[in-house]
């Protein structure tokens, strides 16, 4: 069945008259009278009393009418949400994120992108690192919010968001929990509850013990999730290095954070890929974290 046979019975059978249906819908008389006849075989009936000047609809006629409104009208919200979809589809910003940028608000500044520019669909994705890196380079993820530290500058344009520094996470009954500050030296015969690799942590806190402390950590646990650790550390099974923003929002009874002597400081960017072109909802992406970034104060972690 066709949506123009409906069509031209409707406004037929509601102007009770095939010319001026024609007339309506700017069309011939002849016309009129063969979509209606076409919907008339496909369904066996007559839909009008063609005995009459006036066309008249017959009691199948009446009982198709309510069914031919229901049609069009489902037929038309199928069409406008197809073109929604399109649109949004094509307006679709998609950016990715490690979990840590939530502890820097960058959730709320993303919303606020969203709001300002309500014409761009934006899809946010929370991914690991590795995943985020794999995405990027695929192009399936036009931006990304994660660690500095963790991406090839020859290879990403990065704009700085903000900048924290690295604190030990230990327990309240640790030896050297009673410190103003830990120097990594300290830490050499320590047990280390690792952020995983997943989080972009854990290649800072290895550099950091290799090239400043001079050691090799002794790793017993890693894992992605921060509960995990934070868990085993107020079991006092180790210490962890880790952002102190995140840190600070940890809160448990058991648990001490302590600074750093040495400030080894990582910076959370929004990146993106270098030689490939940029979309318009891009360009306003970043514009719009640039203005972020300036009102940001990034001469102190």
């Amino acid at each position: 069945m066709q949506i123009k046979n409906f069509e031209y019975f409707v406004v037929a059978a509601e102007a009770q008259s095939f010319t001026e249906a024609a007339e309506i819908l700017f069309t011939t008389q002849s016309s009129i009278s063969k979509k209606i006849i076409a919907l008339e075989k496909e369904l066996g009936v007559k839909l009008f009393d063609r005995s009459r000047r006036t066309a008249i609809l017959t009691p199948a006629g009446e009982c198709c009418l309510q069914f031919a409104k229901t049609i069009l009208a489902t037929h038309g919200e199928m069409v406008q949400s197809m073109k929604n979809m399109t649109a949004k589809t094509t307006n679709q910003l998609r950016v990715t994120f490690l979990p840590v940028a939530l502890y820097y608000g960058m959730l709320d500044q993303l919303h606020e992108f969203g709001e300002n520019n309500p014409c761009v669909h934006l899809r946010l994705s929370e991914k690991g690192l590795p995943d985020i890196l794999s995405g990027l380079d695929k192009g399936l993820y036009e931006a990304a919010l994660l660690w500095g530290q963790a991406i090839d500058e020859s290879k990403y344009q990065t704009l700085e968001l903000c900048r924290d520094y690295m604190v030990v996470l230990l327990n309240k009954d640790h030896p050297l929990a009673s410190m103003k500050k830990i120097s990594i030296h300290q830490l050499k015969e320590e047990t280390f509850l690792m952020l995983g690799p997943k989080t972009g942590t854990m290649d800072l806190c290895l550099r950091a013990c290799r090239n400043i402390g001079a050691f090799e950590p002794k790793i017993f646990h890693q894992s992605n999730h921060i509960e995990s650790i934070v868990e085993s550390v107020s079991k006092n099974l180790g210490i962890c290095l880790m952002a102190n923003t995140p840190a600070q929002s940890i809160q448990r009874d058991r648990l001490k954070i302590v600074p750093l002597l040495e400030k080894i400081t990582s910076s959370l960017v929004l990146a993106r890929l270098m030689n490939r072109p940029v979309t318009p909802m891009g360009e306003q992406l970043w514009a719009f974290f640039d203005e972020v970034s300036k009102r940001t104060d990034h001469s102190r972690p």
